[in-house]
Formats: C-alpha cells, sequence, structure tokens
C-alpha cells in the first residue's frame, strides 16, 4: 500500500514538474500580436484579446489537472487556432476533422497546442505557399499531420515541448505518443480513456 502511494505522490510531482516547463514566450508573442492590431484593426484587436483570455482562463483552470476532456481541449486549440491565423493570414492553414462526436476521453491539456505551436515555430510559410495542418479524431487518438518545410535559419530544436508531452502522457498512459517525419510531419497523441 505504501509502495502506492508513493508510486502516486512520484507521478504528480513529476507531472507537476513537466507543467511548469510549458514554453512562456506564449504571452509575450500574443501581447505583440494584440498592440499591432489596437492600431490596424480595434474590432479585430478586441475579438483576439477575448479569445487569448479565454486561452489563459483555460490554461489557469487546469493547471493542477494531470488530463482534461478532449473537447474542453479541442476548444482550447479552436482559439489558439484563431490567433495564430489572425497573426500570420491564410501563410498557416488549419482542417479539423472528426470531433463533432466527441466521446467522453482525455488528453493532457496544452497537448493540442505544443504540437501547433511546433508547426508554426519550424516551418517556412507564406501565403502563396501555406503550411496545411490536418487535425484529426480517429478513435482513441488524436493524429496532426503538416506540410515539412523546415526554417533553415532556426537553431537546432531542443525539443522541450514535445519532450516534455511525451513524459507527460507516459506518465498517464500505457501508450507513447508516436512521431514520424518524411514529406509531412506527423504526432500521434493518444487519447486517456478513464482517470486512475
Amino acid at each position: 500500500m505504501d509502495l502506492q502511494i508513493k508510486e502516486k505522490e512520484k507521478r504528480e510531482s513529476e507531472l507537476l514538474l513537466l507543467k511548469s516547463q510549458i514554453d512562456p514566450h506564449f504571452l509575450f508573442n500574443n501581447l505583440n500580436t494584440v498592440d499591432a492590431l489596437i492600431d490596424s484593426d480595434p474590432q479585430v484587436a478586441k475579438e483576439y484579446l477575448q479569445r487569448l483570455s479565454q486561452l489563459y482562463r483555460y490554461l489557469i483552470r487546469t493547471k493542477d489537472d494531470e488530463v482534461v476532456l478532449l473537447e474542453e481541449e479541442m476548444e482550447f486549440a479552436r482559439n489558439y487556432i484563431y490567433l495564430l491565423e489572425k497573426r500570420f493570414g491564410k501563410a498557416y492553414q488549419f482542417n479539423i476533422e472528426g470531433f463533432a462526436e466527441i466521446t467522453d476521453q482525455f488528453i493532457p491539456p496544452g497537448a493540442l497546442q505544443t504540437v501547433i505551436e511546433n508547426v508554426v515555430k519550424h516551418n517556412m510559410s507564406t501565403v502563396e505557399e501555406p503550411i496545411i495542418t490536418d487535425i484529426i479524431l480517429k478513435k482513441d487518438q488524436v493524429v496532426i499531420s503538416n506540410d515539412l518545410r523546415l526554417k533553415p535559419n532556426v537553431k537546432t530544436s531542443n525539443k522541450t515541448g514535445l519532450d516534455n508531452l511525451k513524459a507527460r502522457v507516459a506518465l498517464l498512459s500505457e501508450r507513447k505518443i508516436e512521431v514520424t517525419s518524411d514529406e509531412r510531419y506527423t504526432v500521434l497523441i493518444p487519447l486517456i480513456n478513464q482517470i486512475d
């Protein structure tokens, strides 16, 4: 019994440490975008700020959660995609499929945002040659797949965000995140069916 309690405490401690490592530059990028929008399009700036505040409400509300309902995480991802679309126009495009009938499945909070953020961080894109990203719910996993057009001058990635997410999923599930890279970069995030 003591061993089980210690294992659970260890797991909770590791999850808290991993969650605290989520990259804070997200806020600064978005504040800079709002600053630019205030002058050029105040109405869009207002909507942008509302979406940004919804994102932060979600992050604050789920900060101590190991997992959240997939439906809540998807709403968070849609708000995040809205911010990207306002920031980059049609340079990054997102197709979302299969989420109309979301069941009671769980995912670590911020999981989708981590992968989507990497699409923008690591790939060159223009309105003429956009990066297309597909986000598809398939039974017990979310598949995120994007065109691969790596930025030539980006420093070698330390993969902190994705490694962090992999570690969080490994602590919560027997299944692992799968990553493949050829003409497209694909991340398969397993869904969690129940909370221990």
